[in-house]
């Protein structure tokens, strides 16, 4: 995408959603009914976009007091997969899970325990129906579910 993922304001970002070329590369993504997602976590420390000054320290702490598990193309869901809708939604230049969810094959990539959560909630609302991730990272989902599923089986 010839854009950055998240811009100072939302007026910046209906300027350059309306710019000939972005316009081009996001009608492109709506016509595409494969897509392959990073799905990230709601530790915004994880991230490169944080590294590059993308998010603040506010939008840090409002993630981290919302609640957030994930985040798929910047925008951020529950551990129902519903999205949180926050301060930094209008200012998002990507595909919105709304969006995400109408493609025919939306292929999810998250490798790292720690994703455990973002990843179960990335497919209780199928905003992705196709996983690729690694064996440990698929244990800790399946304990992660087990542990929702019957909670006194979680440990302390």
């Amino acid at each position: 995408m010839p854009a950055p993922l998240l811009v100072d304001n939302a007026e910046i970002a209906r300027v350059l959603l309306s710019n000939s070329i972005i316009s081009f590369a996001m009608n492109l993504c709506k016509e595409a009914q494969t897509v392959i997602l990073s799905i990230g976590d709601q530790d915004l420390n994880n991230t490169v976009l944080t590294d590059a000054g993308e998010y603040s320290s506010s939008t840090y702490k409002n993630v981290l007091n919302s609640t957030a598990v994930g985040d798929i193309a910047g925008s951020f869901f529950d551990i129902h997969g519903n999205e949180i809708i926050g301060d930094i939604t209008s200012r998002i230049i990507s595909i919105p899970i709304e969006e995400i969810k109408k493609k025919q094959k939306r292929i999810g990539i998250a490798v790292g325990e720690y994703k455990s959560r973002a990843i179960l909630g990335a497919l209780h609302r199928k905003i992705v129906n196709k996983l690729y991730t690694d064996e440990l990272t698929a244990r800790a989902v399946l304990g992660e579910l087990t542990s929702m599923n019957n909670p006194k089986s979680k440990t302390n």
